[in-house]
């Protein structure tokens, strides 16, 4: 999930912001990683067994059910920034080499010493350690960026406690640039927009179809619950959603004419999804109705969001709270921090409790649960600084070399008001 805008400055790697750069898409990028961070360290079942029993915890919980939308929202601003960059870069002598060379330098450093650590050297260390020997054997998934098909083609398959989480969402989106500047070169705009329409319905059908087993895969034995969750072409509605937002925003007219669209977008998700709560009880992510409409509706959302955010002006009431410190700060190292935290929550738990216990004060979990979430997060980021500083910091100085045209609006005037996160996640 390291995207780019094409053409605009990159943050250098200092920290300066380029003239073009939007600070509140930092913040929502912090919101993505806040919302994963909160799901995995406060919500997620894998660390802790143990379910709450106090009413107020049970209600809790149903309400942050929904933090694994946080890479929903990734998808969406991925989809967003990787279309402008291909879009933007249509016709250059340098469209494809630029592109890959950008996404290698700012993806593969980290994500390569991270399985270089975890699957070749960790095992060696650690011979007991059951999980990292089905890592060890099973590699050849996460260096082909091909792990989100092996959940779906084995489900059953135990992958150990350091791969369940979060790497399948890496494949999806590694999957997406392959095939996705191809599609943004080929087509003209008014064809790119029938194609990103038509994957905004093609994959709320084809998640109907694998959760009533009515997809060809299914003959394949591929798992519904899992596919629809973790398969590129079942995720692509907020990729392309994304697409379509970057596709909007290159007119000639104000963005300001789109603001209907967005709030509309936005209230139509956020209703959608009240309704899923009421009647689901909670977001959990693998309900036949979360991962229908559920995974549709916050794709909406996320693309209302990010659509107002791009029409408003910085000093406006929602722009404002998503350029605040904690999120930037958050989304600035937002890709390492994706990476890292799973396993720093799994070492976490065995070391402070015993099979998943989670101790309680006055029958309630959520104290534990909150100390849980702020020590895991400040773990994570401290392993995410340095990463930031010693791992990719010095290949994204090496972007210079693949540089794209400057960004402007199709009248030729203004540069388009978006960022060039080189942190992307």
């Amino acid at each position: 999930m390291g995207t780019e805008m094409s053409g605009s400055s990159d943050h250098a790697v200092d920290g300066t912001e380029s003239s073009h750069y939007v600070p509140a898409l930092d913040g929502i990028r912090g919101l993505a990683i806040g919302l994963v961070l909160f799901f995995h360290f406060f919500d997620r079942r894998a660390f802790y067994d143990v379910a709450p029993t106090l009413a107020l915890d049970q209600w809790v919980m149903r309400l942050v059910s929904l933090g694994w939308a946080g890479v929903d929202l990734f998808f969406v601003l991925s989809g967003l920034l990787i279309t402008g960059i291909l879009y933007d870069a249509k016709g250059e002598p340098a469209y494809l080499r630029n592109f890959f060379a950008r996404r290698a330098l700012r993806i593969v450093p980290l994500y390569a010493t991270f399985l270089v650590a975890i699957i070749l050297i960790a095992p060696l260390v650690f011979r007991d350690d059951r999980s990292l020997q089905i890592l060890w054997g099973n590699q050849a998934w996460y260096w082909t960026y091909s792990v989100n098909w092996w959940a779906a083609i084995d489900p059953l398959t135990d992958r150990g406690a350091y791969s369940n989480g979060h790497l399948w969402s890496l494949s999806v989106e590694e999957q997406f640039y392959l095939i996705w500047p191809a599609i943004v070169l080929l087509a003209s705009r008014r064809v790119l927009v029938g194609v990103c329409m038509f994957c905004v319905v093609g994959a709320f059908a084809f998640r109907v179809a694998l959760i009533n087993d009515v997809s060809p895969i299914n003959a394949l034995g591929i798992s519904n619950v899992l596919s629809a969750y973790t398969l590129m072409p079942a995720r692509m509605d907020a990729l392309a959603i994304g697409g379509l937002l970057a596709l909007a925003i290159r007119t000639p007219l104000p963005l300001s004419h789109l603001k209907t669209s967005a709030f509309a977008a936005l209230a139509t998700g956020a209703v959608a999804l009240v309704v899923l709560l009421i009647t689901r009880g909670e977001f959990y992510h693998f309900d036949p109705w979360i991962q229908t409409v559920g995974y549709s509706s916050t794709a909406l959302l996320f693309g209302g969001l990010i659509l107002i955010v791009l029409t408003s002006p910085p000093a406006s009431l929602l722009r404002r709270p998503l350029t605040h410190p904690v999120l930037r700060f958050l989304g600035r190292y937002s890709y390492g921090l994706y990476v890292v935290h799973w396993i720093i929550g799994v070492l976490l738990i065995k070391i402070l409790t015993r099979h998943g216990d989670l101790p309680s004060l006055f029958h309630s979990q959520i104290p534990a649960r909150l100390g849980f979430l702020a020590l895991g997060c400040a773990v994570s980021l401290a392993v995410a600084w340095v990463s930031w500083h010693v791992i990719e910091s010095p290949f994204l100085r090496l972007k210079r070399y693949f540089r794209d045209r400057p960004v402007m609006s199709e009248n030729g005037s203004s540069p388009l008001p978006l960022a060039s996160p080189v942190h992307e996640l």
